[in-house]
């Protein structure tokens, strides 16, 4: 319910033409070249028939890596990927889920020095975050973001 109730005031967002296309028959991805909250993003990512990027694998890792690599204009930029941080009472502590599919990250790629305190799933590759994972408040307006296409596991 509250999931689809953040897309519906989310899908009033206006969305830029100039965001980079990737031909998705070489990869998965596409990067985001405006800047967005995190339901922004993922609406965005909706909109095109995508959802907001899932890193569960070294080798989604890899493939990750090398599609934000070959933009080196914006290689060193935050991107927000479909991760978020969920707190309920029930938990002994707060749980990290993709939002696409609300279920639990079973492989991570955190930055050693990362805070737990905001909610959103950001990745870097500048020298210090070195394509790792670190976390972001899911309103801030200057992160780019990454969308995959779907596949029959997702």
């Amino acid at each position: 319910m509250l999931r689809s109730l953040c897309f519906l005031v989310a899908a009033t967002a206006a969305f830029a033409d100039n965001d980079f296309q990737v031909d998705l028959s070489q990869s998965k991805y596409v990067l985001g070249t405006s800047k967005l909250t995190f339901m922004e993003a993922y609406v965005r990512c909706k909109h095109d028939g995508l959802t907001l990027a899932m890193e569960r694998t070294s080798e989604e890792t890899n493939e990750l890596n090398a599609v934000i690599k070959s933009y080196s204009t914006l290689q060193s930029q935050p991107f927000f990927l479909g991760g978020f941080k969920i707190t309920n009472p029930l938990f002994i502590e707060p749980q990290w889920l993709w939002y696409e599919t609300f279920k639990p990250f079973n492989y991570t790629n955190w930055h050693p020095l990362t805070s737990n305190t905001s909610s959103c799933l950001v990745k870097q590759c500048n020298l210090g975050y070195a394509c790792k994972w670190r976390t972001e408040s899911c309103n801030s307006t200057y992160i780019y973001y990454i969308c995959q296409a779907l596949d029959s596991s997702d």
